[in-house]
């Protein structure tokens, strides 16, 4: 019975020893995505603009359908009346292409965090979440499709290394897009 003990004692807790802890700064980012996310959903201290890219669906020459559009989620600081961009969702879908991506920003602009899933064809759903201090990553997880297993890096994996290229240059695009904008 004591053995029997120790070892269902072990099972429970020797992967919780052995598993990495996340690096500090990830709570506090978590904690203003969550702080965001609340403020959008009552509509409350937030504004949302929005930009959409063939908003019926006619499909294109040679390429069928291609559809995208862009969420802007921003605060307006009342002191020196600037907008200020929090949160940025862009949603496509090109032809065989999907994706889904949440930017989010502090209240000077800097990129915290970026949630980026996307599908390939009938590839499986490929699932990155990033997180950054002082604008450069430190804390990466991609998660499985269909196992949902959670794998942790504090760098790009080489495997993204493209798909997050376009997604840097994103973080500067919506930006510039947003301080530039019309709506």
């Amino acid at each position: 019975m004591k053995t029997f003990f120790l070892l269902l004692v072990a099972f429970f807790f020797i992967p919780s020893i052995t598993q990495g802890k996340e690096p500090s700064g990830v709570q506090a980012i978590r904690d203003w995505y969550q702080k965001t996310g609340l403020m959008i959903d009552s509509s409350q201290g937030i504004y949302m603009s929005e930009w959409v890219v063939n908003k019926k669906g006619v499909e294109y020459p040679a390429i069928g359908k291609m559809m995208g559009k862009i969420s802007f989620y921003w605060i307006l600081d009342q002191d020196n009346v600037t907008a200020k961009l929090v949160k940025a969702v862009a949603e496509y879908d090109f032809s065989e292409f999907a994706s889904y991506e949440e930017y989010l920003y502090d209240t000077d602009g800097n990129i915290l965090f970026i949630f980026n899933k996307w599908r390939n064809g009938s590839a499986d759903v490929n699932e990155l979440r990033i997180y950054f201090k002082n604008g450069k990553p430190f804390y990466v997880t991609a998660t499985d499709d269909k196992t949902k297993k959670v794998t942790e890096y504090s760098k790009i994996p080489e495997i993204y290394a493209p798909d997050f290229f376009l997604v840097q240059k994103n973080i500067k695009d919506l930006q510039t897009f947003f301080k530039a904008r019309i709506f």
